[in-house]
C-alpha cells in the first residue's frame, strides 16, 4: 500500500514537474543559445580589438625607432670624411651636436674603432660604454656590417640601457668602426610609447627584449626583469608573429596561477615585442556577467515555472491522496469512514463515485454478514442432524445390541453356562471398541473445518493423516492441481463428503489403503475417494450405508456437482464428486 501511495502522490507530481521543466527548457533554450552565441561573438571581438591595439601601438613604436635608426645612419655617413682625415676633433664636435638632436639616445652615443676601442663618446665618460663595447652584438656589427639592437645591458655606472649600433665605413667596403646609440631605460624614452594604453586595474603593458626581459612597462615591479610571461614573449619574438591568447602568471604558485589575456605584436625595427596583458576576469568580466544573467534568467524562469507547477499539482495530488487513502481503507475492510473530495471537476466526480462504491460495498457486506449467519445456523442444524443420525446408526444400535447381549450373558451365567457367557462378553468387547472408534471419528470430523487461514487442501492433508492414525487404514492425499479457491460453503460440503466416504471405508470396505484425490478432468474439478476393499458387491452393506450415500449426493448437488459410486480397477470402490465449470489453474505435481 505504501508503494502505491508513493506512485500516486509522488510519481504523478514528478512527472508533471518533469514535463513542465522540459517545456520551459524547450521554450527558453533558443533564447539562451542566442545569448551565449552573442557572448561568444563579443568575446571574439574583444580578442580581435586587443590584438589590433597591440599591433597599432607596435607600429607607432616602430616609426619612432626607425627615426632613431635613420639618425644613427645619417651620423655614420657624416663621420666617414672625418675618419678619412683622422680629424677626431671634428668627429667629437659632430657627436656633441648630434647628441643634442637625438633625444631617443639619452644614454649617450659613442664611436668605436674596429678593435672595439671607444675613441669618441658623448657624454665624454667613455668608460661608461665599456660594458656595451664588450657585447657580442657589437662584434657582429663590426664583422658583418649589419645594424643590431641589443636587449638590456648595464653601463659601467649601473644604469640599464639598450643600444642601437650601425657600422661606420671608411670607403665603400671598409668598416672603420661602429656608431653606438644608447637608450637610457631609466628615462621615459621607451615608456612614453606605452603610457596611456587602456589596461584596466589588473592589466599591464610591456616592451620586452628577445630574452623576455622587460625594457619598459607600466608595472614598476616587473621592469628590468623576466616578467611573468617570459616563455610566451621569447617564443613569439623569435617567431616574429602577433598573437592573442591566455598565459599563466609565473609569479603565482603552480596550479593556482590566474590566467592573463595577452596580446602580443613584434617590432620590425628591433628584436623586441610589445605585450598588453589583462586578467581574464577583468577583460571578459562584462561578458561573463552577461552570460551569467542569461543563465540566471533561464534558471529563474525554470524555477518560477516549477513553483507554479508544484503549487498547481499540489491541488491535484491532495485529492488523489484522499482517494488513495480511501481505497486503502476499503481494501483493508474499513468501510465506516466517508470519502469526501469537495471539488467541482473530474476529481470531485471520481470522489463521489468512490463514496457510492463504499456505500454499496457496506450494504453488500452487511447483507453477506446476515447470509453468513443464516448459513451458519443452517450448517449447525445440518451438523446436529448428521450427528444424531450417526449416534442413532452407530451408538444407538450398539447400545441396543449391548443390552441384548448383557441379558443373554446374565441368563447364561445364572444357568452355569460360563463358556457361552465368555463368548458373548468377547462380542461385547468388540462392539465397545467399534463404538469407541465411531465416537473418536465423530469428534475428529467435528474439529475438521476450514477458515480464512486454513484452506481445503491443508485441511484434507491433516485429516487424512489423523484418520490413518485412528482407523489403521493407510490413507493418502494426492493433489494433481494447484490449490483452487473454493467458496467456503463448497469447502465445507467437500470435507463432509470425504469424511462420510472414509467412514464407509473404515466400517464396511475392510480396506487396507485409501486415497483422497483432487484432479482436473475436462474443465472440471474431481474429488475422489478410492479404497482397495471388498467393493460394492463384495459384502452386504447395512441400510445405514445407503442413507450415508444419499446424504453425500445431496451435499454434492448443493454445491452444483454430481456424485457417483463405482468399482475401482483392481478391486475396491471409487466415490467421485465432479464440480464442472471450475478453472484448475496450473497443473501441479502429485503429492502424498
Amino acid at each position: 500500500m505504501m508503494s502505491a501511495r508513493v506512485v500516486v502522490a509522488v510519481g504523478l507530481r514528478n512527472r508533471i514537474m518533469l514535463l513542465v521543466a522540459l517545456g520551459v527548457l524547450v521554450a527558453t533554450a533558443p533564447l539562451g543559445v542566442m545569448g551565449l552565441a552573442m557572448v561568444r561573438a563579443a568575446t571574439d571581438r574583444v580578442l580581435a580589438e586587443r590584438l589590433v591595439m597591440a599591433r597599432t601601438t607596435a607600429e607607432h613604436i616602430d616609426q619612432e625607432l626607425a627615426q632613431g635608426w635613420r639618425s644613427l645612419n645619417g651620423l655614420s655617413a657624416r663621420l666617414s670624411p672625418h675618419l678619412a682625415r683622422s680629424d677626431f676633433r671634428a668627429l667629437r664636435r659632430e657627436l656633441a651636436v648630434s647628441y643634442l638632436q637625438m633625444p631617443l639616445f639619452s644614454g649617450g652615443i659613442a664611436y668605436l674603432d674596429r678593435g672595439s676601442k671607444i675613441r669618441v663618446a658623448e657624454p665624454e665618460e667613455a668608460v661608461l660604454f665599456e660594458p656595451l663595447a664588450r657585447s657580442p652584438l657589437l662584434q657582429q656589427v663590426l664583422t658583418s656590417g649589419r645594424p643590431q639592437a641589443s636587449s638590456l645591458i648595464r653601463r659601467a655606472d649601473g644604469r640599464p640601457v639598450v643600444f642601437f649600433a650601425v657600422p661606420v665605413f671608411d670607403g665603400p667596403q671598409w668598416i672603420a668602426g661602429a656608431l653606438l646609440g644608447a637608450i637610457d631605460l631609466t628615462t621615459p624614452a621607451l615608456f612614453t610609447f606605452i603610457r596611456g594604453l587602456p589596461i584596466g586595474e589588473t592589466g599591464h603593458a610591456v616592451l620586452v627584449g628577445p630574452d623576455g626581459i622587460v625594457l619598459a612597462g607600466t608595472d614598476p615591479d616587473e621592469v628590468f626583469s623576466r616578467n611573468e610571461h617570459p616563455d610566451f614573449f621569447a617564443r613569439l619574438i623569435a617567431e616574429g608573429r602577433p598573437l592573442v591568447g591566455a598565459s599563466e602568471e609565473r609569479r603565482e604558485p603552480k596550479g593556482r596561477s590566474p590566467l592573463h589575456l595577452m596580446a602580443f605584436a613584434p617590432l620590425a625595427s628591433a628584436p623586441w615585442g610589445l605585450g598588453i596583458g589583462q586578467s581574464e576576469a577583468e577583460t571578459f568580466g562584462p561578458l561573463w556577467r552577461l552570460r551569467d544573467r542569461v543563465l540566471l534568467f533561464e534558471v529563474v524562469v525554470l524555477a518560477v515555472a516549477l513553483l507554479f507547477a508544484w503549487l498547481d499539482t499540489g491541488a491535484v495530488v491532495a485529492p488523489l491522496r484522499l482517494l488513495q487513502r480511501g481505497a486503502e481503507r476499503i481494501a483493508a475492510g474499513d468501510l465506516a469512514q466517508r470519502i469526501e473530495v469537495r471539488r467541482g471537476d473530474e476529481l470531485g466526480a471520481l470522489g463521489q463515485s468512490f463514496e457510492t462504491m463504499r456505500l454499496r460495498l457496506l450494504r453488500s457486506l452487511e447483507e453477506n454478514a446476515r447470509l453468513q449467519e443464516r448459513l451458519r445456523s443452517v450448517a449447525m442444524v445440518e451438523e446436529r442432524e448428521r450427528i444424531a443420525r450417526e449416534m442413532h446408526d452407530s451408538v444407538g444400535q450398539v447400545l441396543g445390541y449391548v443390552n441384548t447381549k448383557v441379558q443373554a450373558v446374565h441368563a447364561l451365567v445364572s444357568q452355569g453356562q460360563i463358556p457361552e457367557a465368555l463368548a458373548h462378553l468377547e462380542e461385547l468387547e468388540l462392539a465397545a471398541r467399534s463404538v469407541y472408534a465411531d465416537l473418536r471419528e465423530a469428534i475428529l470430523s467435528l474439529r475438521t473445518t476450514t477458515g480464512p487461514d486454513r484452506r481445503l487442501i491443508p485441511v484434507l492433508a491433516d485429516y487424512t493423516r489423523r484418520f490413518t492414525e485412528l482407523s489403521g487404514v493407510d490413507t493418502r492425499l494426492v493433489v494433481e492441481i494447484d490449490e483452487v479457491e473454493f467458496p467456503p460453503t463448497t469447502e465445507v460440503h467437500l470435507i463432509r463428503i470425504v469424511q462420510e466416504a472414509l467412514t464407509n471405508v473404515r466400517k464396511h470396505a475392510a480396506a487396507r489403503h485409501a486415497v483422497v484425490r483432487l484432479a482436473a478432468r475436462g474443465g472440471a474439478i474431481v474429488v475422489a475417494v478410492e479404497d482397495d476393499g471388498v467393493g460394492i458387491g463384495g459384502k452386504a452393506a447395512p441400510p445405514t450405508a445407503g442413507f450415508g450415500l444419499q446424504t453425500m449426493r445431496e451435499r454434492a448437488e448443493a454445491i452444483g456437482g454430481t456424485m457417483t459410486v463405482g468399482v475401482r480397477a483392481g478391486g475396491g470402490t471409487v466415490v467421485e464428486v465432479v464440480l464442472p465449470g471450475m478453472e484448475e489453474g496450473r497443473r501441479a505435481r502429485a503429492a502424498g
